[in-house]
This record gives structure tokens, C-alpha cells and sequence, in this order.
């Protein structure tokens, strides 16, 4: 079970890392991203840090309610609404996000760019929304 200061540590850290992630996104013009391997590897290894470091604070979150095993990435953010925690109305947005993060990690080589590439104002404002709900349940 997380408390809310390890929460809390945890969200710092990925506020942290979500902030250079909108930084170096905003700087990328689509041709770039088309043409730049290394860039293309770079925001798609920060967006699937971004999803797996939310559904780390989402277990974190779910343990202190109901122990239980971890919730897997997309059910961690449905739990999440399920207790108050997030809006669900929002919830199925944001949790859509752990599909990418599975192309991701089970095949890469075959993620489509361009959907990719189209996610991220997406998940960008969505990333912001969960800051915000996240930081309401912490009290901050």
C-alpha cells in the first residue's frame, strides 16, 4: 500500500517527466518525426514511461483502498473512477492510453507512427487532466 507521500513523490517524479515529454513533443513538427528514427524512439519510449508511471501511481492509489493484486494498465485507471478517484467520464479516455503504451511494448516494430504521432495532443491533455485529479485526491 502507497502512502500518499510516496504518492505524491511518485506524481512530482512524473510531472517531472511528463514536462519534457510536452517540451520536446511541441518542438517536433510532423516531418520531422516522420523522418527521424532516433526522435520517433525517443517520444515513443517517454510516452510508454508516462503511461507506466501513472498505473504505478494507480496501484499505489488502489492498494490503500482495496488490496488486491495489481490492476492491470487500462482496468488501474477504470478502478481509479470506480472509487471517485478520476472522473468516469474521463476515465475511458485516458485509459485508452494504455493501448499505445502495449504497442509499444509488444510491437514496436510494427506501432503504427502515424497514429502514434496523432496520439499525442491526446494524451497530452489527458496527462494534464490526471495531474489535476490526482493531486485533488492528495489534497495539494
Amino acid at each position: 500500500m502507497g502512502s500518499k507521500a510516496e504518492i505524491a513523490e511518485k506524481l512530482d517524479e512524473m510531472v517531472k517527466l511528463f514536462g519534457r515529454f510536452r517540451k520536446f513533443a511541441s518542438e517536433v513538427t510532423h516531418k520531422t518525426y516522420r523522418e527521424s528514427p532516433p526522435i520517433r524512439h525517443i517520444l515513443k519510449q517517454e510516452i510508454r514511461q508516462i503511461v507506466e508511471s501513472a498505473t504505478e501511481i494507480n496501484n499505489l492509489i488502489l492498494a490503500g483502498i482495496r488490496p488486491s493484486p495489481e490492476r492491470d494498465y487500462f482496468n488501474s485507471f477504470m478502478e481509479l473512477a470506480e472509487n471517485g478517484i478520476i472522473d468516469k467520464s474521463y476515465a475511458l479516455q485516458i485509459a485508452s492510453s494504455t493501448g499505445i503504451r502495449n504497442l509499444l511494448a509488444h510491437g514496436y516494430d510494427k506501432a503504427d507512427d502515424e497514429a502514434i504521432y496523432r496520439s499525442i495532443p491526446d494524451m497530452i491533455s489527458s496527462y494534464e487532466r490526471y495531474f489535476e485529479q490526482i493531486a485533488a485526491y492528495l489534497g495539494r
